[in-house]
């Protein structure tokens, strides 16, 4: 059986906790570039919350959106500070936000899910509708999304013990490379496991490659100029060895 978001939404910030913890630490890069930029911030692809919830511990006025409705039906349950009326479920695509931002970020490689120049161009301008004159928009990308082997053959990442599930998951992952299209496909294998049952589902993922000289051409083309990259999430300058890059961007026109 194949799972989409909503389906997988209740192992996600599990997943991430468990072999993705480097990521944690994000919510302080983009609350330290809104300190900077100030105004109201808008989080495209939010998830549970995980990183809006922070924005308004601090007293931001922020809005999130997402695309899965499990997973906005959880951030509303456990929204905490935030107001319910400022969490969205709906497409980054054509989504009619009630409001104008200083600053819009799109979390965790969310702008990599886009898979052809038409989303890409579509996303970009749409959300310049919202964006103030001289306001700002943020990436983070991974910048090896398609410097893997072409190939990869279904090979077991994880076993760990999900103490709320009261189960054993172990995590299968196969991945292809795309190298013309720029796209890797991962097809993960979770089979969930406690001494009465067993449970085996697929989760199918698709990331964009993104690279810094397609990105400032992709802007200048939406009406936006590259203004700033940080090499992790402590915002130091890019490396080679940079595991994320924070693109941080101005809306020119």
């Amino acid at each position: 059986m194949i799972k989409d978001w909503n389906d997988y939404s209740y192992l996600f910030d599990w997943e991430l906790n468990a072999i993705n913890s480097h990521q944690l630490g994000d919510y302080k890069a983009w609350l330290a570039i809104a300190n900077k930029l100030g105004g109201k911030v808008l989080e495209l692809g939010c998830g549970t919350g995980r990183i809006s919830k922070e924005f308004a511990k601090e007293g931001y006025d922020i809005t999130a959106i997402d695309l899965s409705s499990k997973m906005i039906c959880e951030f509303r349950k456990n929204r905490k500070d935030m107001l319910i009326e400022n969490i969205h479920c709906g497409s980054m695509l054509e989504y009619e936000f009630p409001d104008k931002y200083n600053f819009a970020f799109y979390s965790y490689s969310t702008f990599q899910y886009l898979l052809t120049l038409d989303e890409q161009i579509k996303a970009l301008t749409h959300l310049s509708k919202f964006i103030e004159r001289g306001g700002f928009i943020g990436f983070d990308i991974c910048p090896y999304t398609c410097d893997l082997p072409i190939h990869q053959a279904k090979t077991l990442l994880y076993k760990r013990q999900n103490k709320d599930l009261g189960k054993q998951i172990s995590m299968y992952t196969s991945h292809r490379v795309d190298r013309i299209a720029q796209i890797t496909r991962w097809e993960d294998t979770y089979v969930l496991e406690d001494s009465q049952s067993r449970d085996v589902f697929r989760h199918v993922l698709s990331l964009k490659g993104v690279r810094t000289d397609f990105l400032e051409v992709l802007l200048k083309l939406c009406g936006y100029k590259l203004v700033e990259m940080y090499g992790d999430f402590q915002l130091n300058d890019v490396t080679p060895d940079s595991d994320n890059i924070i693109y941080i961007a101005q809306k020119i026109v």
